[in-house]
């Protein structure tokens, strides 16, 4: 139309042009979802509903997220590629990393017109050893998932129950003991356990770090912060101080 203006060519409030998001239907798309281990049947097929019958997506790819990071391991250079592929007569959708050759839970399809899971054959990785050990730490709990040409070993997957919830109760009860009651303040000590904590290299180097840190004196080591407690009257957050 004459009166008519195209949405790329309107200025946004900084003055630059706005990108054109493309308009995607969900019935032509295909979708990459990360899953995890040990993942209930239920949970998967309650998944699986709202994505085919609620989003109408028509392909669904499932693949472990810890396979997905082997895979970044295997190949640094990113010679692989994450992709769709065809499983064959199956009429299944899969991932396209790593070898067909060898079983295991790592890289499953779904399809929305069979409902089913299936593995794939895909271009083997050019690696050595083409093996890694992916742990997985979260919130309440640790994956140690063996992978081999990224697919995971699944009878060598274990679950632990141990996470970053473990140790921010262990801070917590280090703190109240040694300074403030911080028993009841979960949060604020989660904060600075992720502003604060790192992790070693290697297990192997931790006596020598407590040994080197023990030479020198607190407050000048490059690593020593403070944590400055908010007080909930003007600062609602902690923050880290040199």
């Amino acid at each position: 139309g004459g009166g008519g203006t195209s949405r790329s060519a309107t200025p946004a409030p900084g003055g630059v042009a706005e990108v054109p998001v493309p308009t995607l239907s969900s019935a032509t798309s295909q979708v990459v979802l990360l899953t995890q281990p040990f993942t209930p049947r239920s949970i998967a097929d309650r998944v699986d509903e709202v994505l085919f019958r609620d989003l109408g997506f028509v392909r669904v790819g499932k693949v472990l997220g810890q396979c997905a990071s082997a895979a970044r391991y295997v190949d640094p250079d990113g010679r692989l590629e994450l992709r769709l592929a065809s499983s064959g007569s199956s009429g299944g959708i899969g991932i396209g990393i790593g070898s067909g050759s060898s079983s295991g839970e790592g890289l499953v399809a779904a399809d929305a017109t069979s409902g089913s899971s299936s593995a794939t054959d895909a271009v083997p990785a050019d690696d050595e050893t083409r093996c890694c050990l992916v742990i997985d730490s979260g919130f309440s709990l640790t994956h140690v998932v063996p992978t081999y040409q990224c697919r995971a070993v699944s009878r060598a997957i274990r679950r632990l129950n141990v996470g970053g919830r473990t140790i921010t109760n262990l801070l917590k009860e280090w703190v109240s003991y040694r300074q403030w009651n911080m028993m009841d303040e979960y949060a604020l000590v989660n904060e600075a356990k992720e502003a604060l904590c790192y992790v070693l290299p290697s297990s192997g180097r931790y006596d020598a770090e407590m040994a080197e840190a023990r030479k020198v004196k607190v407050g000048y080591r490059e690593y020593d912060r403070e944590f400055v407690l908010p007080d909930f009257a003007d600062v609602f957050a902690g923050s880290v101080r040199l």
